[in-house]
């Protein structure tokens, strides 16, 4: 059986050692697939359980050297942080003691004379005693070649290290000390060590980010269980559960307010930090805050499935989807580092047998092995995608699909849906024209649409709820989308739905009704229609206004040169009417839902790649038929599940942020990549002596390793950016 898994992972260096693990695992029998996002420390694994469990696969990431948890283990994290500190400390001490005894005399710092038949020792000592303090590398270096036959960065520092250690512990103890260079291996170490130390401190502040998602629902609950408070785990909350929310508390579970009324902080939704006011009635989400007055609410869903959850596990997908340029980068990575070593040996080959000497061959292969930096090339689009999905979801924006950054700067054409998208959500009723009883026709057309999660059936139902009407349970039930529906009702055929629905099943109106109808026709609302198998009984009015800032997001649009598009299964009338409100030379009305589907297909056949933006069940095949496609908080859940990009907070301007921030995150990772090419073209040539005929240059091991642990920290702090980047100004 099909299993998935996540796993927390510490001890990972670079984004190589994530490779050796996905490389590694996916040799064992039952492992279906695997990615590991180095930025988190997180990997997703889809596995055969009758092959393999969850417990041998964390055992084998441990016999890697790594350590795999199922969960955060903030003690053991802890622990592992001081303890590499504490390291770290006395790497620094130890290199700062071995600097006069073995370059000193580079910067005219002279040792008194005492010490110049044991400075050799001195060198010798402090060096092993930094190699030994920086074991993690030779442990994860080692093994990464052994169990994966395969090498990672911590595999090039190990030989880089140990190549100048051992040649220069033979020359030691042969006391040829005008051989030794100890401090080449002593200073690999620390300066890589510092570079990572700088490196793992910035990275945290993505992986800060996305655990300040996680921690947002609370660990416990306070529930009415027989007229006790009871104190239980959020996970065990179950649907129906009465749930106490005092002052300052979060809540645990999705519910209804049943009692009392408060302000909650829902700026996890909405990405703003104002207190919305919740009354009885109302729903509250997991993990808003209560601001004030105590609450009681009523569990709607159960505490592992709340709507808090399932951002968190959309978050964990997308965070484990791997965009087409990192595959790129990722791919170059595993043939970079075999490369990088046949280049050492070729360089240490060319100068040994041209007369060079050993010492200053090895430390040619010493410096290319050194300075060749695939972790820079590693977390150049991995860490800039994680820093901008975790951002966006803090501000109310969800990218389910990291490929949205390359793919939406080459989108032409924008299709947006008119109802709930361009228009409000919240439908109203603004008239009942019926030929029978207003109460009896209410409660029919509402019982139709009782299974409809289109907005027009919700606003209709809606109205008989306030006019507190039972409805029916309909039989027969038949949806025509983007027309209307047709079902049983007391042993009765009845039909509801646009005017085309109405034609086309041959129903008669009355003089009155068509008089009441074009009446109404100049007020370009949305018309719904009830009838039984012959006549018309009566219509709806239902009224919707534009979307807040909705003209000014299609202004930003074409100001960008993209062609809008709207469409609608509404009539000509009222598509013309919020078309020239918005400023929308182009819209297609009385649309089915298969022909949106066509009309981007034929859009795309043009050549032209298509966003779309809608929200609803009759968009979900458009949506998931265009190259990217947005869709709001409100969306029907087929048609959440259907899109790229989810907006919590419903604010259509919400689209200029994503527009603007895709364009910067995709020259963000750009610049991360052509960095990581530069670095590694220009330096790797350098340290294998191109220059030193020529000009004299050479670069000795230990500032080939201060190059690659700051080409590292440049790419990390250019990422970084991406935290700190204004939103986008509404034109």
């Amino acid at each position: 059986m099909t299993n998935k898994l996540f796993l927390k992972i510490y001890g990972m260096s670079c984004v190589n050692c994530a490779k050796t693990i996905e490389t590694y695992l996916k040799r064992k029998k039952g492992i279906l697939d695997i990615n590991i996002n180095f930025t988190l420390e997180k990997a997703f694994i889809l596995y055969d359980d009758d092959l393999i469990n969850k417990f041998e696969i964390i055992n084998e990431i441990n016999l890697l050297g790594y350590n795999a948890k199922l969960e955060i283990d903030e003690n053991f994290e802890k622990k592992k942080i001081k303890n590499f500190k504490l390291r770290l400390f006395f790497i620094i001490l130890f290199a700062i003691l071995l600097f006069p005894f073995s370059m000193g005399h580079h910067f005219g710092l002279l040792l008194p004379h005492t010490f110049h038949q044991t400075k050799h020792w001195f060198e010798f000592i402090f060096t092993t005693i930094i190699l030994v303090l920086g074991y993690n590398f030779f442990q994860s270096g080692f093994a990464s070649i052994i169990k994966t036959r395969t090498a990672n960065m911590d595999s090039l520092i190990s030989i880089g290290a140990l190549s100048s250690y051992v040649y220069s512990f033979f020359m030691f103890f042969e006391k040829k000390y005008d051989f030794l260079f100890f401090e080449s291996a002593a200073y690999i170490i620390a300066f890589v060590s510092i570079g990572k130390f700088i490196e793992q401190k910035y990275k945290k502040t993505s992986l800060s980010l996305f655990e300040t998602i996680l921690k947002l629902k609370p660990a416990r609950a306070t529930v009415l269980k027989e007229g006790q408070e009871i104190e239980i785990e959020s996970d065990l909350i179950n649907e129906g559960d009465i749930i106490i929310v005092k002052p300052g508390q979060k809540i645990p579970a999705d519910g209804i307010v049943i009692e009392g009324n408060c302000f909650c902080d829902e700026s996890f939704i909405t990405g703003e930090s104002i207190g919305v006011e919740k009354k009885e009635g109302d729903e509250v989400r997991a993990g808003a805050i209560n601001l004030s007055g105590s609450i009681k609410i009523k569990a709607i869903r159960n505490g592992t499935n709340t709507f808090l959850d399932n951002i968190i596990k959309l978050l964990e997908n997308t965070h484990s989807t791997k965009p087409s340029i990192q595959k790129i980068a990722d791919k170059i990575s595993s043939y970079f580092v075999p490369g990088v070593i046949i280049i050492a040996i070729l360089s240490f080959l060319y100068w040994y047998l041209n007369g060079a000497g050993f010492r200053f061959s090895i430390e040619i292969f010493t410096a290319v092995i050194v300075i060749s930096c695939p972790c820079a090339l590693g977390l150049s689009v991995p860490l800039a995608v994680s820093l901008s999905t975790t951002r966006l979801a803090k501000e109310g924006i969800l990218i389910k699909n990291p490929e949205v950054f390359n793919m939406i700067k080459n989108i032409g054409t924008i299709i947006f849906d008119k109802t709930g998208t361009l228009t409000q959500s919240k439908l109203f009723i603004s008239k009942v024209y019926t030929t029978i009883n207003e109460t009896d026709f209410l409660k029919i057309i509402a019982s139709l649409e009782k299974h409809s999660d289109h907005p027009l059936a919700k606003a209709i139902i809606k109205k008989a709820e306030e006019n507190k009407i039972e409805l029916y349970e309909p039989k027969n039930f038949k949806n025509y989308d983007g027309k209307g529906i047709i079902a049983e009702i007391e042993d009765k055929l009845y039909l509801a739905g646009n005017k085309r629905f109405m034609d086309e099943n041959s129903i008669e109106f009355d003089e009155d009704i068509i008089t009441k109808i074009n009446e109404i026709k100049n007020e370009l609302k949305t018309v719904v229609y009830l009838s039984d198998q012959k006549k018309c009984l009566g219509f709806l009015v239902l009224g919707d206004e534009i979307r807040k800032n909705a003209d000014k997001v299609i202004k930003y649009l074409k100001s960008k040169g993209k062609e809008i598009i709207m469409i609608s299964g509404d009539n000509k009338e009222h598509c013309k009417f919020i078309a020239d409100k918005l400023g929308i030379e182009n819209y297609i009305a009385e649309v089915l839902p298969q022909e949106k589907k066509e009309i981007i297909n034929e859009i795309k056949n043009k050549g032209k790649k298509v966003c779309m933006v809608g929200d609803g069940i009759n968009d979900a095949a458009a949506l998931k038929e265009s190259d990217v496609s947005i869709s709001f908080k409100s969306a029907s859940d087929i048609a959440f599940e259907s899109s790229d990009i989810i907006i919590l907070n419903d604010h259509i301007d919400e689209i200029i942020k994503i527009f603007e921030f895709s364009k910067y995150v995709s020259r963000k990772i750009k610049q991360n990549l052509l960095w990581a090419f530069i670095y590694n073209l220009l330096l790797i040539p350098v340290a294998a002596g191109f220059l030193y005929k020529p000009y004299g240059i050479l670069i000795k091991p230990y500032l080939a390793s201060l190059a690659m642990s700051l080409s590292s920290i440049t790419v990390v702090l250019n990422s970084l950016l991406i935290t700190r980047s204004k939103p986008p100004k509404l034109p």
